[in-house]
């Protein structure tokens, strides 16, 4: 069995925009227990240029994977990012910053280091109902460039009735130094019930 709870709210007023996003998962297979994390995060955007596509971003974030051997990760950072296109159905940004991150490891000595943040984000919309979401972060630590992680994140979104939609989410995390024994690679696949409010 597995239970995935996915929330994601926004607010946008004048040149800001927040977002808030909370994950967690739990599923076992076969009686082994394949998925048992929990992960929230929050972003601010503050537009200042006057075509509105340069902005400045501050954000934080913490959870736990048990899987992956880590009881505690955490990050903040910030730094500038640019809108390429910027519609009603399709906007495309990218962003470069830093970020202090830390992670305590069961098994393992913890690590905590500055790491550059590249970023970019696509939302669009296909068709009339169907919303696609598409984020990818590369960090790199700033003292060792072999030691970075990747993140991929995918969900298409369509509405059921209202206020329920239907969301299919591919999860994909890459760590080039992992705690010992745990994979690389992690690529979780779900679906999910919304609610819009």
């Amino acid at each position: 069995y597995a239970m995935f709870i996915t929330s994601t709210a926004s607010k946008r007023w004048g040149r800001t925009t927040s977002f808030l996003n909370y994950n967690l998962s739990y599923g076992v297979v076969n009686g082994v227990e394949n998925a048992n994390r929990m992960a929230g995060d929050t972003k601010v955007d503050v537009e200042f240029s006057r075509n509105r596509k340069l902005y400045t971003f501050g954000l934080g974030g913490a959870g736990y994977d048990t899987i992956r051997d880590i009881d505690l990760e955490y990050h903040v950072g910030g730094g500038l990012g640019y809108k390429f296109i910027d519609r009603q159905k399709l906007v495309v940004a990218a962003e470069v910053g830093a970020q202090y991150q830390a992670y305590d490891y069961d098994t393992a000595p913890d690590k905590k280091n500055v790491a550059a943040r590249f970023g970019q984000n696509l939302t669009t919309q296909l068709g009339d109902k169907i919303t696609l979401t598409q984020r990818f972060g590369f960090t790199p630590g700033l003292d060792d460039l072999s030691d970075y992680q990747i993140r991929f994140g995918l969900t298409l979104s369509c509405p059921l009735f209202k206020p329920l939609t239907l969301n299919l989410n591919i999860a994909n995390e890459y760590d080039s130094q992992p705690a010992p024994g745990i994979t690389n690679n992690d690529l979780q696949v779900s679906t999910t019930i919304g609610i819009i409010f």
